[in-house]
């Protein structure tokens, strides 16, 4: 992978929701160093979610220079990035953007999701794209930029990374899986007319597709200077960032399933061939692996469920935590339901808002901790009963995420999810490690033996719970489900 004796190393770059990461790895999996920077969302209004794309920028910028600081290194052998999917950047012909980026849990577009769905055809929309339109795609999105008239001189519409390694490279691209999610590339290969002209969107404003472990360009000589890197490094395509997920927690080929929580909770299971969800209840999305496609199940608000809270408490996580795994399974009676960016399956309902219920006078800070925590597994749990319905029946969970780094985060899946057996992932990078080794692809070596050979799963560890400590869970989710089926509004029935 390199020359002179040196171990081949690879720097992975990942543009979340709430922050930048950066992880720079050998090509046998060891972690050399690491940084991150985070940066602000802005939602000041209910339905809102914005960043600053230049805010983007400067986090990775700093991010990368204190991973290579860590590694002790000034070169790599090539650059991956990944990001959050879905949203919607614009950028002019000098790729500056126009104005904050609209993100995936931005719910304003419903209304142009809604309609088009019904004047295109349910069935038939779901045949063409794989998918459903949601609010947060970047379809709908434009649809409504473009109705309100902020669409200005855009000449390219991205998604999140795609605008980063733009800054890296000045080129132009995006790949198979963060296009998949724009709702705009058809379901057999490509970007579709048909589909641009249902959302009355110019098909010239969507970037060149290329695969995910190509070179998509090289590092110009002032984002060399920038960074820390020699100008020349090549930079890979890369990937969305469950699709890089998966990747860098070895889920790359049907067997397995990944249960991630972020500030959103995915499960990803891959599959050999497009089947889309009749019943629009699940993604289907391209994979960073050429030819393999996965199904997935979304919460909007998993991890930043738990975040808002601990805004809103002003206590650290760890403190929380301790005081959830005080308080027993069941959260003596108190549910959360986690809707707080809307809700997308099983209905879609953008206007569903998050809600506690069952409180009393004898409880605190510890149960209401839990009972975030326990929502947001019960979603999940939701999500895999749409799985399941497909005909998918994975029972090895691989998780990662604020779940694969916190006790309480997997005891909770453990009893949420008891059907499935979980394990984690070393070294443990997630999206930034599957970024890298799209980088280390781009360079010639073979992902798959590439994945094999870096990633390791260990089996959680998880404490023998009692009859009772299942049952009070399993009651939590059933006054989750009966409190969740009065949420439903009006843009849910309209696409359900």
């Amino acid at each position: 992978m390199s020359g002179g004796g040196r171990p081949g190393a690879a720097l992975g770059l990942d543009i979340g929701t709430s922050g930048a990461r950066a992880l720079v790895v050998t090509d046998e999996g060891c972690v050399l160093g690491e940084g991150s920077a985070d940066y602000l969302l802005f939602a000041e209004t209910p339905g809102h979610a914005e960043q600053e794309p230049q805010d983007w920028w400067r986090a990775a910028v700093s991010s990368v220079r204190a991973a290579l600081a860590s590694a002790g290194l000034e070169e790599v052998d090539g650059i991956g990035v990944t990001g959050q999917m879905h949203g919607t950047v614009l950028v002019d012909e000098r790729l500056d953007p126009l104005r904050r980026a609209l993100l995936w849990c931005d719910s304003r577009a419903a209304g142009d999701a809604a309609e088009v769905t019904r004047d295109f055809g349910r069935a038939q929309i779901i045949r063409a794209a794989g998918n459903l339109p949601m609010p947060g795609f970047t379809a709908p999105q434009l649809r409504w930029l473009t109705r309100a008239t902020q669409l200005g001189s855009a000449r390219w519409v991205m998604c999140a990374k795609d605008y980063v390694r733009a800054k890296l490279t000045g080129e132009v691209a995006t790949d198979p899986s963060d296009a998949s999610g724009t709702g705009l590339l058809a379901l057999d290969g490509g970007w579709s007319d048909e589909l641009a002209h249902a959302y009355g969107i110019d098909p010239q404003l969507l970037p060149p597709v290329i695969e995910a472990a190509e070179v998509a360009g090289h590092l110009t000589r002032t984002a060399a200077t920038e960074i820390g890197l020699p100008q020349g490094t090549p930079v890979a395509t890369g990937a969305a960032d469950n699709a890089a997920a998966a990747l860098g927690t070895g889920v790359i080929a049907p067997g397995k399933l990944l249960l991630s929580v972020g500030t959103s909770g995915t499960i990803v299971v891959p599959v050999p061939d497009p089947r889309p969800d009749e019943t629009g209840r699940c993604h289907l999305f391209r994979h960073a692996v050429p030819e393999t496609w996965y199904a997935m199940a979304v919460v909007l608000s998993a991890g930043g469920a738990l975040t808002w809270w601990q805004s809103v408490t002003g206590q650290p996580l760890d403190e929380l935590g301790s005081a959830a795994r005080a308080v027993a399974p069941g959260s003596d009676g108190v549910v959360m339901l986690p809707f707080l960016s809307g809700r997308r399956m099983p209905v879609i309902d953008p206007e569903a808002r998050a809600v506690f219920s069952g409180m009393s006078l004898s409880h605190g800070v510890g149960h209401l901790t839990r009972a975030v925590i326990e929502g947001a597994a019960f979603a999940m749990a939701e999500g895999l009963e749409c799985i399941r319905d497909l005909g998918i029946d994975e029972e090895d969970a691989v998780v990662t995420g604020a779940a694969a780094r916190h006790r309480v985060w997997l005891e909770v899946l453990a009893l949420a999810l008891p059907d499935l057996r979980l394990s984690t992932a070393s070294p443990g990078g997630g999206a930034a490690l599957g970024a890298a080794l799209l980088a280390f692809a781009a360079a010639g070596a073979p992902l798959d033996s590439l994945v094999r050979q870096t990633v390791v799963h260990a089996a959680v560890d998880s404490p023998q719970f009692t009859d009772a400590e299942y049952t009070a869970v399993a009651s939590g989710y059933d006054r989750y489900r009966s409190l969740a089926s009065t949420t439903s509004g009006t843009a849910a029935k309209e696409t359900s």
